[in-house]
């Protein structure tokens, strides 16, 4: 492990966008942390956002 970063809920997705510069981690709670690459082995928190309870679809 080279580096570890805490959130307030677990990780359940991550993805890079195309350029490989910044990371997307989705949590369990809803939120996204976006991460940017510092340089090649670092990362840092860049920003935070939440996403709204999505309801059921029924049919």
């Amino acid at each position: 492990v080279i580096q570890k970063l805490k959130v307030e809920s677990e990780v359940r997705a991550l993805k890079f966008d195309d350029t490989g510069l910044f990371c997307f981690a989705g949590t369990k709670a809803g939120a996204v942390h976006v991460l940017e690459a510092s340089d090649t082995v670092n990362i840092r928190f860049k920003f935070k956002t939440s996403l709204g309870k999505v309801g059921r679809l029924h049919h």
